[in-house]
């Protein structure tokens, strides 16, 4: 009887092809009818495959191959989507054994602190060697434009209301919350807040307060 051999990968990732070779004869059928010595499959699960060769004493024998198909890896990014200017993040990537990301990077995780709305890719290979990419868009907010409104000279004894704008939420340096604070400075005072956005990003502006003694008559 002919010894009939199939070569070719056993063991691919899901989406991958291999040929499958058969040897040993002349004539071959195949368990998907095909009656060449190569095919070309792309199996979707793990499946066997089957040849009977026939050599030229017209004696057959038969023999198969089970492709073992591995599923693709699922990869994640864990870390902060959106960030205010000037912040990081640390992004970390899951669901295999070896990381490569967009910025070159080999570590499952990365520190990045980008100027601009930045997206970051990663492919993840898993223990069977198959390979699955993921991406995820890092938000970068604005920081807000803070401004004060008010008097910024005042005789001894006069005061003005100072209107902070270009936020949601408001800290001034005295420990007032509201948007408007009304003071009544002794002396040349600064006075500042920390302004909060919708996007909780934040940014710090002053106003000095010059106090002018009164004029002494005589």
């Amino acid at each position: 009887l002919p010894n009939p051999l199939i070569s070719g990968d056993n063991e691919l990732c899901n989406g991958e092809s291999s040929t499958l070779t058969a040897s040993g004869g002349v004539f071959y059928i195949w368990s998907n009818g095909s009656t060449t010595s190569s095919i070309t499959v792309t199996p979707g699960e793990t499946t066997t495959y089957s040849v009977t060769i026939t050599d030229l004493n017209g004696c057959q024998a038969s023999t198969s191959r089970t492709v073992t198909v591995h599923p693709l890896p699922i990869p994640a990014i864990n870390g902060d989507s959106g960030l205010c200017f000037g912040e990081s993040t640390t992004l970390t990537a899951n669901g295999g054994v070896i990381f490569v990301w967009s910025n070159g990077s080999t570590t499952n995780s990365i520190n990045v602190d980008p100027a601009v709305t930045t997206t970051y890719s990663v492919t993840v290979t898993d223990l069977n060697g198959c390979q699955a990419s993921t991406s995820r868009t890092v938000m970068v907010h604005p920081l807000p434009n803070p401004a004060i409104n008010g008097d910024n000279e005042l005789c001894n004894g006069e005061n003005t209301t100072l209107t902070a704008s270009g936020g949601v939420s408001y800290v001034w340096s005295n420990g007032s919350t509201t948007s408007s604070i009304f003071v009544t400075p002794g002396e040349t005072t600064t006075y500042s807040v920390t302004v909060t956005d919708l996007n909780g990003c934040q940014a710090g502006i002053s106003r000095t307060v010059m106090v002018h003694p009164l004029p002494n008559p005589v």
